[in-house]
């Protein structure tokens, strides 16, 4: 809209001569200055999309990205796009960002976690990692930074949030089941990451152990089921399907 282009005429002006030591400091200026967090949020990713794929070396990528998220962590949530942080999580994957600064970043996709989508999360796992074909950690650790998120900020409002969670999650559960390197305790660990207000209908999980039953050998379906039994009604979920049950 022609109101939004005269609030945002500056983002190519200042994103092709900012360098990585003064976005954070521009930002932390326009936030003193009272600019909209929404329009604060745009000019950071917007400043990523015109720098970092022309930047010279990784170092440099890395500078940029690391500036880019500190900004980014000190706005509201609510104006930052779930789909650009996960853009960044992609880029960043191969520059191994600091430990601090990828925490950061996994904090404000975690918070976040209603708004994305299942190809969001299937990201692969890193290299030489045998345990799964997915990072299935890196998603218990959004899930852990949702629900601290939402235990910080009150529970008001959250329910509806975080059934959108429990379904994401099961159709990750449905996507990584099949997977015969998934080791069971991550599989129960993912299966009950989430509290049982997260889901109104168990059928989808119930599917997921299915599946990962049938695609692992017989001796591992007790020894996972003892340990789901724990958390999870296993008797309920020996009835509905037989084929599971160990007793």
């Amino acid at each position: 809209s022609a109101r939004c282009t005269s609030r945002t005429w500056w983002f190519e002006d200042l994103a092709v001569v900012l360098g990585p030591g003064m976005v954070e400091r521009v930002a932390g200026a326009l936030l003193a200055r009272g600019t909209d967090h929404g329009v604060v949020s745009r000019f950071l990713f917007y400043y990523l999309k015109c720098r970092v794929a022309g930047a010279a070396t990784a170092d440099d990528k890395r500078a940029m990205l690391e500036a880019a998220i500190a900004a980014m962590s000190g706005l509201d949530r609510s104006s930052v796009s779930c789909r650009g942080l996960f853009g960044i999580l992609r880029v960043s994957s191969p520059l191994k960002l600091p430990t601090s600064c990828h925490d950061s970043l996994v904090a404000m996709i975690g918070a976040k976690l209603d708004h994305a989508t299942l190809d969001n999360l299937l990201v692969p796992a890193p290299p030489g990692t045998t345990s799964s074909l997915y990072d299935v950690t890196l998603v218990l650790r959004f899930l852990d930074a949702f629900l601290h998120h939402a235990a910080a900020t009150g529970a008001r409002g959250e329910t509806p949030r975080l059934k959108k969670v429990g379904k994401l999650v099961d159709l990750y559960l449905a996507e990584v089941a099949p997977d015969p390197s998934l080791r069971p305790a991550m599989f129960v660990e993912l299966a009950t990451a989430l509290p049982a207000a997260a889901r109104d209908c168990h059928d989808a999980l119930y599917r997921a152990i299915d599946v990962y039953f049938q695609v692992n050998y017989s001796d591992l379906w007790c020894r996972l089921a003892s340990t789901a039994s724990t958390v999870l009604d296993f008797v309920s979920i020996s009835q509905t399907h037989p084929r599971i049950n160990c007793y």
